[in-house]
């Protein structure tokens, strides 16, 4: 599952580890109470933590392939997005529950994103931001971040193809 917590509280150990971004920044912004964390996978794709929550990972080509938002993971069907949410019993067994989101449904997903991306790209590109974490240390990941960002904004298609699931 790549850098995506299994485990909800496992989220914000991730942050700090997140040897799956290789180059990564965190950022502290005085609108946000969490930090924003950016980072590359190896593959070039772009993965972006508004704190636990949202988070979205993008491919090399900037379309969307999982998101995690209000508790539930999300995964590209290619197009629409499945959410994946997981409910433990008394027993301790977990079960998934997934639900392709409908078409009024996914615009609106996708229009929150699109708004919280821009709202990041403009405080990114004002350096209202206080760096706190650069990988590589000495590296300005700034403009690489900004291009990514482009990219993810021009995609066509939005979402990446569909990721299989477990059987």
């Amino acid at each position: 599952m790549g850098l995506m917590a299994r485990d909800e509280s496992d989220r914000e150990d991730l942050l700090r580890e997140a040897v799956a971004l290789p180059r990564r920044a965190e950022f502290e912004f005085a609108h946000c109470d969490e930090p924003v964390f950016l980072g590359f996978k190896k593959t070039g794709g772009l993965s972006i933590y508004f704190g636990a929550d949202p988070v979205y990972q993008f491919n090399s080509l900037g379309q969307l392939r999982r998101a995690y938002r209000n508790g539930a993971l999300y995964r590209t069907q290619g197009t629409t997005l499945a959410e994946l949410k997981r409910d433990r019993s008394d027993d301790e067994k977990v079960v998934l529950h997934r639900r392709d989101l409908e078409e009024a449904e996914l615009r609106r997903f996708l229009d929150q994103m699109k708004r919280d991306l821009h709202d990041l790209q403009q405080h990114l590109s004002a350096r209202t931001y206080q760096k706190m974490l650069t990988v590589p240390e000495a590296e300005d990941l700034l403009p690489e971040f900004l291009s990514a960002l482009e990219v993810v904004f021009s995609a066509d298609p939005v979402l990446a193809l569909a990721i299989k699931g477990r059987k």
